[in-house]
């Protein structure tokens, strides 16, 4: 299960990719999350939408610049306080 994610909350990224395609497991990030969007249409997604139906990315800031990566690659850190 993926656990609700809000704007300003800390995630760590770990990529989805076979190590034995390519050579050596993906080393984990963590940044803060800008928004969350349909991966298809580009349109940022509100705080309740259902993902039955459609991939979710999520915008996250890193150390460089903003990156979409796919929301069940994203595991919470810590929760932004409201």
């Amino acid at each position: 299960m993926i656990p609700e994610f809000n704007k300003g909350d800390l995630v760590k990224w770990t990529p989805d990719i076979d190590p034995a395609e390519h050579g050596s497991p993906q080393q984990s990030k963590a940044g803060i999350l800008f928004g969350l969007f349909d991966h298809e249409t580009g349109v940022e997604l509100q705080s309740q939408y259902d993902a039955s139906d459609v991939v979710v990315e999520a915008l996250v800031q890193f150390d460089g610049a903003p990156q979409y990566v796919f929301l069940h690659e994203l595991e919470l850190l810590s929760k932004v306080k409201k």
